[in-house]
Parts: C-alpha cells; sequence; structure tokens
C-alpha cells in the first residue's frame, strides 16, 4: 500500500470516530498492531507524544500555523518544531495533589465528558482521575493545577509576533485536533486528485495513488489547464 492510501485509510478510520477519540483512531490506522484499546487507555500526555512522532514521519518536523492577534484582530504566522516536543519518557502516568493519588486523563475520559459544559467537565475529569466520588471545590481546583504541571505537554504554547501591531500572540498546540486538520486537508486534496484523474483518464483510485507524487501533480495540472 503506498503512503497516499494509508493516509486516505487512517483519514477514513479517524473520520468516523467520535473528535476525543481521532487521534488513538490515527494512530491505530498507521499501525495496526497498536491495540485500539490500549491507546485509549493511554494517558492523553503520552499519546499526544505518539502523534508528534506521527506527524513528523508524514509531513515533517515544522509546523506552522495562523492565529488572530488579540490585540487588533490582524492575522500572524506561528511556527513550532516538533523535535522540542517533551518526549513519552518525560510524561508521568499518575501524580499526587496532597495525600490524593491520581492518573492522568485519557481518551477514555475525554469521551466521558465531551457532551458536559466547561466546570461540569472540569469536575467530572478531576473525579474521574482521582477515583472519588465526590470532591470539594478547593480539592477540584487543586487537582486541576496539579494536572497542569504533571503534562509536560498539555498546555503547549506558540508564541509569535504580531506583523502589524508589533504585539505578542499566541495559540495552544493539541497534536491531536492538529494532525486531524492536516490528513483532512491532505486527503481531501488526493481526493480532488483521483477525481481529476479518473474523470480524464478513467484511472481507478488506486491506479491514480501509485503514481509518484510529482508525476500526479503533473497530469492533474495539465487535466486542470
Amino acid at each position: 500500500m503506498t503512503p497516499e492510501l494509508e493516509l486516505l485509510a487512517a483519514w477514513e478510520a479517524a473520520a468516523a470516530a467520535a473528535p476525543p477519540a481521532r487521534g488513538a483512531a490515527l494512530l491505530h490506522a498507521a499501525d495496526p498492531r497498536l491495540s485500539l484499546d490500549e491507546l485509549l487507555r493511554l494517558p492523553v500526555g503520552r499519546l499526544d507524544t505518539r502523534l508528534v512522532a506521527l506527524r513528523q514521519a508524514w509531513f515533517g518536523d515544522a509546523l506552522t500555523g495562523m492565529t488572530t492577534c488579540a490585540h487588533c484582530g490582524a492575522r500572524a504566522e506561528l511556527e513550532l518544531r516538533l523535535s522540542d516536543f517533551p518526549r513519552e519518557d518525560d510524561v508521568p502516568e499518575t501524580f499526587a495533589v496532597g495525600e490524593l493519588q491520581c492518573r492522568l486523563p485519557d481518551t477514555r475520559d475525554l469521551l466521558a465528558i465531551a457532551s458536559l459544559d466547561a466546570e461540569s467537565a472540569r469536575r467530572a475529569l478531576a473525579m474521574r482521575i482521582a477515583g472519588a466520588g465526590t470532591l470539594s471545590d478547593e480539592t477540584v481546583d487543586a487537582i486541576a493545577r496539579a494536572l497542569e504541571k504533571a503534562d509536560p505537554g498539555g498546555d503547549v504554547r506558540i508564541a509569535a509576533s504580531c506583523p502589524e501591531c508589533d504585539g505578542g500572540c499566541e495559540a495552544v498546540f493539541d497534536p491531536s485536533s492538529f494532525l486531524w486538520s492536516e490528513v483532512n486537508a491532505a486527503a481531501v486534496r488526493l481526493l480532488r486528485d483521483v477525481h481529476a484523474l479518473a474523470a480524464a483518464y478513467g484511472w481507478t483510485e488506486e491506479e491514480a495513488l501509485t503514481l509518484p507524487a510529482s508525476r500526479r501533480r503533473l497530469y492533474v495540472a495539465m487535466v486542470s489547464s
């Protein structure tokens, strides 16, 4: 199977998953030897490190994006090197809040709280990872603060300088949603190429995608001109 067909298979599998589970679905599709259940149980911080490695393999180490300046509303470009992202061994599985031992959240936790409002989700998540039936407001706050410190990749922010007002701006980097957006965009481009070549030459999807990328782009350019 060509890399293009593998990417389309991963895109199809992830598209069928609930948004919080798309990262695990992409990893499972890329390497079926990885159990989907095991990936869903993996702490989100560790899952993110694997998604970063997958993104490097598929699209490279350099990451660019756009954000809106909070000061003037202009668009600013963001840049990040994924090689600077924490490694899996840097992410612990548990952390302590006083005498309370908590585990880092996994994808199952995110699925369980996905339909809740922000405050309810925050409390429900704290109760799940602490294994507690009830928690005081102070303990919920303490768990949230400790969780931010425990996961070094949990709140990665990409900083940039606004080209219009020179003010500082930033965006939160979520490996799962970012990789999904890239995979989705790449899959749509590939399917448009297949459509163009199938309409022009009658080629099947597999025939179009087994062509070297440079030749496929040239064919698409010719039939589009």
